[in-house]
């Protein structure tokens, strides 16, 4: 029982509960019978970005306008929902759960299905780790990778949840954040407004209770988020993923070779400033960049500094 839950808390750290610019083209990938929605934004004759969301959460983590802006740097960017968010497939995997590595397939034939054979690849969170996988056993296909609030290893914060804290190794996630995710266990929302309120609490929280929170940015998502679809519970299927993969994950960072960006927030309360450190010291060609005020969330007072940083990293290396 102590195991299950943790799989369920951890989701709760990962995910927080749950023109020619300004074109957006949507598509329906199938692989494997699984049917995968994206949407691009932009030019096609650009370079490709992919964006990837952090465990549980939909594309539109990525917002319209973030997506657009990017866009306008002359990119050609596309989001996508996971098997089992969104408007993609619910899958039935219970006698053979998918890993990490059955992820980062699915973002290949993302690319695949635009006619891109190598893109940058965006990854936050568990994003981060899919981002992780695509570069260091899917090579031939990534330029380079950004990874933002992600780690080598997410072992820690499994452990955290069934109560294993322990002194060596990787920081686990804030204790008071552990606590506070589990009393988020506790909330019984029911009504659509309940939800969203919730949807609310829990960003506000993973965007380090920063005086700039849009709230009304996040009641608007936080509506598009449970309205758009009925799979609102992928958090288990994707924390199983996860923990299937600690062995890739681990080996993955030294057999990096594309260029990489890492963006680490000193107020994140799931990936101390430790996990950021240990990406750079494994990722040969890697860059740390390090916000003092940036938490766990792609929040919108962040949107422009994330996409500059992301337009400068890509256009000093290509």
């Amino acid at each position: 029982m102590k195991s299950f839950l943790s799989l369920f808390y951890l989701i709760l750290i990962l995910v927080g509960f749950y023109g020619i610019f300004n074109k957006v083209e949507s598509k329906h990938s199938e692989t494997q019978k699984i049917t995968l929605f994206s949407e691009a934004f932009g030019n096609k004759n650009h370079p490709a970005i992919l964006l990837n969301a952090g465990a549980g959460s939909q594309s539109i983590v990525w917002a319209d306008v973030f997506c657009k802006k990017l866009a306008e740097k002359r990119y050609f960017v596309i989001r996508y929902d996971y098997r089992d968010t969104g408007l993609s497939s619910q899958v039935q995997d219970e006698i053979t759960p998918y890993t990490i590595h059955d992820l980062a397939k699915d973002a290949l034939n993302i690319l695949k299905k635009y006619h891109i054979q190598k893109g940058h690849i965006v990854g936050f969170s568990m994003g981060g780790q899919i981002a992780q996988f695509l570069g260091a056993y899917y090579p031939d296909h990534v330029l380079s990778l950004i990874l933002i609030g992600t780690s080598t290893d997410f072992k820690p914060g499994f452990d955290a949840f069934e109560g294993k804290f322990k002194n060596e190794g990787l920081s686990p996630p804030n204790q008071n954040y552990v606590t506070w995710a589990t009393r988020q266990v506790d909330l019984d929302a029911q009504t659509l407004d309940e939800k969203v309120e919730d949807y609310i609490k829990t960003w506000r929280y993973l965007d380090g209770n920063s005086p700039r929170f849009n709230k009304d940015y996040y009641r608007n998502e936080g509506i598009r988020n449970y309205t758009r679809t009925k799979l609102h519970k992928p958090y288990l299927k994707h924390a199983r993923a996860m923990k299937s993969s600690f062995k890739d994950h681990k080996k993955a960072p030294s057999l990096i070779k594309s260029p990489t960006l890492i963006l680490q927030g000193a107020q994140d309360p799931v990936f101390g400033i430790d996990h950021g450190k240990k990406l750079n010291s494994q990722i040969k060609n890697s860059t740390l960049l390090i916000w003092d005020d940036f938490a766990h969330a792609i929040s919108p007072q962040n949107f422009d500094r994330i996409i500059e940083e992301i337009d400068r990293f890509i256009k000093s290396h290509f």
